[in-house]
């Protein structure tokens, strides 16, 4: 994440810069579009979670190499459960979305009897590979075609894994800029979560908002 802050040049991109820089942007840039994600950060990262997920279940090496991408994607996914309001989108957008991706997933899975989980990411991976990906409005699909490129497109384990955990860690700097002190303030009092702490680290580093999403507009 320190290599991340360090690279941006104080310009805080949705994933644009992490992927450019692991040479992948040209076949991963659409699952950081705006125009295919409506713009909201909540989209993105629910697309970028479930295919860490299913990378993290149909990757065998994936405990040798994974420390920083599934720790970091399941934090954001906390985030966006529990604290909607330390994001940059609406609750209620958050919620919508959220709501979503759950009544895909219980369509896609529905009546298919299995609870294992690796059981249920093959399943997935089967089912939206068939439908042609379920139209690209569908969080899961989505997120099913991201891990698609991942595990098809990148072979090297070590790579396929560098090109996560280094998205995630620009996602994470990306989300935490906030001009609503009183919320992050509000998560001290209760203890305290740790985009509080980076908010704080950017806030004083003059970093107050999200800079731009795609690669032609980063200088």
């Amino acid at each position: 994440m320190v290599d991340s802050l360090l690279g941006c040049n104080g310009r805080l991109t949705k994933g644009v810069t992490s992927l450019q820089n692991n040479g992948v942007y040209g076949h991963l840039s659409w699952a950081c579009d705006d125009t295919a994600t409506d713009g909201s950060v909540t989209r993105t990262i629910m697309v970028w979670h479930i295919a860490t997920t299913l990378c993290e279940q149909l990757d065998p090496l994936a405990k040798e190499y994974d420390t920083v991408a599934s720790t970091i994607s399941r934090y954001c996914l906390h985030l966006l459960v529990f604290t909607p309001n330390l994001l940059p989108d609406h609750s209620s957008v958050s919620d919508s979305i959220l709501d979503q991706s759950i009544d895909e997933a219980s369509m896609f899975l529905k009546g298919k009897g299995t609870k294992k989980m690796l059981d249920r990411c093959k399943l997935l991976m089967e089912i939206t590979a068939h439908n042609g990906g379920g139209g690209e409005a569908r969080l899961v699909a989505q997120g099913a075609r991201l891990a698609r490129h991942l595990i098809e497109d990148i072979k090297e384990p070590a790579r396929r894994w560098k090109v996560l955990a280094d998205f995630w860690a620009e996602m994470m700097l990306y989300v935490s800029p906030s001009n609503d002190a009183r919320a992050h303030l509000g998560a001290v009092a209760r203890g305290g979560e740790f985009i509080t702490h980076l908010w704080s680290l950017l806030t004083h580093a003059g970093m107050l908002k999200q800079g731009p999403t795609w690669a032609e507009d980063i200088v």
